[in-house]
């Protein structure tokens, strides 16, 4: 059985957009992405996390490939990427016939994406904003080299101005 799709994908594509049902998840194998999550009040996105080569390389859409309904969520190339695609219904498949995949899959991807995320959210509520970048610093080096500032402001909460003048202190 033929699994997974190399994809080239451009820097500044998204590789899901906002409203897709995303029924795949993807494998970085050069490149980086963030995901922008959609606040419909504000009607503006903001940066939620990221996904590099070294770090934090599985990415999909959670709020819609567990549940099959419409993203709230894009995934935004943020350099020229290389990506293998899998659908979900493939790494099922894959999974149930590879018991060895299955745990790899389950134990390693699944768990730590969950770990992560719940760290980040911590993270966020507890850190006041100077802190959640020295953590970004101290601990994602691969974010802090390969992100552009502009999202790692959106992602803390801050202006891009206010990262800029952090920067200078440090």
């Amino acid at each position: 059985m033929a699994v997974g799709k190399i994809l080239v994908v451009k820097k500044k594509n998204k590789l899901i957009q906002l409203g897709d049902v995303c029924d795949k998840g993807f494998f970085i194998l050069d490149g980086g992405f963030i995901s922008r999550v959609y606040n419909p009040q504000t009607k503006k996105s903001r940066t939620q996390n990221f996904f590099l080569d070294d770090f934090n390389p599985f990415m999909s859409c959670e709020d819609s490939y567990f549940t099959g309904e419409k993203t709230n969520t894009d995934l935004l190339a943020i350099k020229d990427s290389l990506v293998i695609q899998f659908t979900k219904n493939d790494l099922e498949c894959v999974c149930t016939a590879n018991q060895d995949l299955a745990n790899f899959f389950n134990n390693y991807i699944i768990v730590n994406a969950l770990k992560q995320e719940s760290a980040l959210r911590k993270m966020i509520n507890a850190f006041s904003k100077e802190e959640l970048y020295n953590y970004l610093i101290d601990n994602c080096n691969p974010v802090i080299k390969n992100i552009p500032s502009k999202y790692i402001a959106e992602f803390i909460g801050i202006s891009a101005e206010w990262l800029s003048k952090t920067k200078s202190k440090i």
